[in-house]
């Protein structure tokens, strides 16, 4: 999230100065730092209950859901979403995309 908050404040900053700008992929180094800290940073027990939870069709938290609704809505406003991907489904997975280069037949 703060990857994706600090690039549309670049983007905001370069429209202000007039500016071109281009959202930056992060690196698959980057990618594989943030999932190893978010897995570091998680006991046992919160993994096993969080896979309890995964069985369990459809649930979200109403705070995560609306986390990523407003940085969507953000990059929405901002012109920053990349048309040529179009809607990204459940089953596409973005690790997959970035770390190993897996492409998707278009949605």
């Amino acid at each position: 999230m703060v990857y994706l908050e600090r690039q549309m404040e670049k983007h905001e900053t370069a429209i202000a100065a007039a500016e071109s700008f281009k959202m930056i992929a992060p690196a698959w180094e980057d990618v594989v730092e943030w999932v190893a800290q978010a897995w570091g940073e998680l006991s046992a027990e919160t993994i096993a209950n969080g896979f309890k939870v995964d069985l369990q069709e459809g649930v979200e938290t109403d705070d995560s859901q609306h986390q990523v609704d407003q940085i969507v809505a953000r990059l929405e406003q901002l012109d920053l979403l990349d048309k040529r991907v179009g809607e990204v489904t459940e089953e596409q997975d973005f690790v997959d995309r970035v770390v190993n280069g897996i492409e998707y037949a278009d949605v």
